[in-house]
């Protein structure tokens, strides 16, 4: 048998590492996969080079940690600093690397129907001690945003409260339409884009008929113009019926407490609501 040239076995093992990687590239076989709707969001953890894929063709990866300026938890400071990160985002060939700021702008960036914005950066530095690049850990926000104008309420654990925003908004009207769940807001700005969100807290679902309290938020992203905007906002209320089917085995009728950015109750009394309606 005639042996193969030892520049060809090399060539040929060249092409098959090389093979190897790229592949490896784009399917993440390791990565943490989720499912998103179009109009669906979901809070997800990253920790340092790791990556979430959505929808099995999008991938996420937490890449580097570009600048960490903030404030020390146990300093007092004239502002709280910034950590800039570095994400990559790839769709099959077509990939991208963003930095998204936790004080700085931007803190949020659209690819490929995507809306990603950049919760938190932990841990929190405290002086004297050394964040390694291994030890961070960043929550993002992801939604589809295909569909957007309908946007899910977003279904949260209690110990992130952090994420409501509270910048002033009135609500003058309240609808429900089948699973949908409608505002007319006004506020103050027309500088920047703001970002009214719905979120409903995991409560103890004991009481009967189950209640749940439902909270908007309102982060006006630092907007200080003064022209008023009105706007009609929609929620999906579909991920209720996920939460009570899988919390409680529950199906029939709750109660809806509507609160506003400031923590005032806007319907006043509870409304009653079917989930079997959704």
């Amino acid at each position: 048998m005639k042996k193969l040239p030892t520049v060809l076995i090399i060539t040929l093992l060249g092409a098959v590492v090389l093979s190897c990687t790229i592949n490896s590239e784009i399917t993440f076989p390791t990565a943490r996969s989720i499912r998103l709707d179009p109009a669906d969001s979901s809070v997800v953890t990253l920790n340092y080079n790791s990556t979430i894929c959505l929808n099995n063709n999008f991938f996420i990866s937490f890449k580097n940690v570009a600048s960490d300026s903030r404030c020390p938890i146990d300093v007092m400071c004239f502002w709280a600093g910034d950590a800039e990160i570095v994400l990559k985002l790839q769709n099959g060939f077509n990939e991208k690397f963003i930095s998204l700021h936790s004080y700085l702008f931007p803190q949020e960036v659209v690819f490929e129907n995507y809306s990603i914005r950049l919760l938190s950066v932990n841990p929190l530095p405290k002086s004297g001690v050394e964040i390694k690049k291994y030890q961070y850990q960043i929550k993002l926000m992801i939604r589809n945003t295909l569909g957007r104008n309908i946007r899910p309420v977003i279904i949260m654990e209690p110990s992130d409260s952090w994420l409501l925003k509270k910048d002033a908004l009135e609500v003058n009207n309240i609808s429900f339409t089948n699973n949908l769940l409608y505002f007319e807001t006004k506020y103050s700005g027309g500088c920047n884009e703001h970002t009214i969100e719905l979120f409903a807290r995991k409560e103890n679902t004991q009481s009967s008929p189950p209640q749940i309290v439902l909270t908007l938020s309102h982060d006006a992203r630092g907007d200080n113009c003064k022209a008023i905007i009105s706007r009609k906002v929609v929620f999906d209320l579909m991920p209720l019926q996920k939460y009570f089917a899988i919390t409680c085995n529950y199906g029939g009728k709750i109660k809806i407490v509507i609160v506003g950015p400031d923590g005032k109750t806007i319907n006043g009394q509870p409304i009653d609501f079917d989930l079997q309606s959704l």
